[in-house]
């Protein structure tokens, strides 16, 4: 089978940043502080994560996001798909290493490709990956699918409306977040929704419980919403 264009540039990106250390460097950098903590804060907040939930982590890296919600809700079971072995072993290795493993796997494949069960989840979550895939559709039936009734679902990517974006980001495409809601609402998602964080940019980091935190938060709940960092859309099955 030929392999997707997005899995065979991920597969060397991922390759490179394990070789060259920064995988290593990611790791030690990015738990624990301030954007860490809003993107945890915003999870639960929009999924309404509560204790013994299934949740799915389309595209978990090497589980950044996984490692905060087990953090916080040791209950829950949380499945990743990660594609590449480099980042899903990682992901692997530090929660095994917080011991918060339990509850949790690591699934290597394409989320174009892997079988996800239907009906099986009480929400997903998908951060920073859907605007690398071409074919989103196939992407977001799948994970229509695989939501319970009433389940939730969001999409996180960075965000088009936010200026600081313009200038730093040049991994991918700033893919509109409208246009992912409504992809979103066409396959069936209901109560579809919009917002976004991820104002103050990880440039110096601060501690997850600093002012600066409690800042973001605040932002997070403005007028101004729509030009923070991160883009989110949010739907119910």
């Amino acid at each position: 089978m030929q392999m997707e264009p997005h899995a065979e540039k991920w597969l060397i990106k991922a390759r490179t940043r394990a070789e060259q250390g920064m995988l290593d460097r990611a790791v030690s950098e990015e738990l624990f502080d301030h954007t860490w903590m809003a993107s945890i804060y915003q999870l639960q907040k929009n999924l309404r994560i509560a204790d013994g939930q299934k949740l799915l982590d389309a595209g978990c890296g090497w589980g950044r996001l996984i490692f905060g919600i087990k953090y916080f809700h040791r209950s829950v079971t949380i499945d990743g798909y990660e594609l590449t072995a480099e980042f899903a072993n990682k992901a692997r290795e530090i929660l095994e290493h917080a011991g918060l493993h339990e509850g949790v796997r690591i699934i290597e494949g394409d989320l174009l490709g892997v079988t996800i069960p239907e009906g099986h989840y009480d929400s997903f979550y998908s951060s920073r990956v859907l605007h690398y895939i071409d074919r989103k559709e196939v992407v977001l039936e799948k994970l229509y699918a695989c939501l319970k009734q009433h389940g939730i679902g969001m999409v996180i990517l960075p965000n088009r409306w936010c200026p600081y974006r313009w200038l730093t980001y040049r991994h991918a495409p700033l893919y509109p977040i409208t246009c992912v809601g409504q992809m979103m609402e066409c396959i069936g998602f209901k109560n579809v929704y919009y917002g976004g964080y991820g104002f103050i940019p990880a440039l110096k980091r601060f501690a997850y419980d600093s002012m600066v935190a409690g800042i973001e938060r605040y932002l997070s709940a403005t007028r101004f919403r729509k030009f923070g960092g991160l883009a989110y859309v949010v739907g119910q099955k």
